[in-house]
């Protein structure tokens, strides 16, 4: 199964050094997170939210997936 989590709960859980708990409560499912979830992590990040750096280490280890819009569902969001 694919789980699609938002910031809040990825922000908690590294501001908790938590972020392993992910695989345990959901073990053989894939994790992603929207572009715009990574944006505003990202921004908080430029804020001093130095925390959040454990997510996007888990970005790179490919333990969190960026979820990316197909050309299609692009089109649909500027039409």
């Amino acid at each position: 199964m694919a789980i699609v989590s938002d910031a809040n709960i990825l922000s908690s859980l590294a501001a908790a050094d938590a972020l392993d708990l992910l695989p345990k409560v959901f073990p053989g499912d894939d994790i992603f997170i929207p572009l715009a979830v990574e944006q505003e992590l990202q921004a908080g990040l430029a804020y001093g939210k130095s925390y959040l750096e454990r997510i996007f280490w888990a970005i790179e280890s490919g333990d969190i997936q960026i979820l990316r819009l197909t050309d299609a569902e692009r089109i649909l969001t500027t039409s």
